[in-house]
């Protein structure tokens, strides 16, 4: 847990340049034209996704 914590924790301290090749990184495609905010966001939610599993289907008709 303490990898995912930095992880996110980096992301505060990226420049929308490093943003940007951690998305491509990621998600192996060409990140999309978002502000630093968001590009930041994707990734963490990408990142916690990756290390806590996705939400299931009944929870997301639920929040739905």
């Amino acid at each position: 847990m303490a990898k995912l914590e930095e992880e996110l924790a980096a992301l505060a301290t990226m420049s929308p340049a490093q943003l940007r090749r951690e998305w491509s990184r990621l998600h192996r495609s060409p990140p999309p034209d978002l502000t630093a905010d968001l590009l930041a966001r994707g990734i963490a939610y990408f990142v916690q996704e990756r290390s806590l599993g996705r939400v299931c289907a009944t929870t997301r008709r639920e929040l739905d």
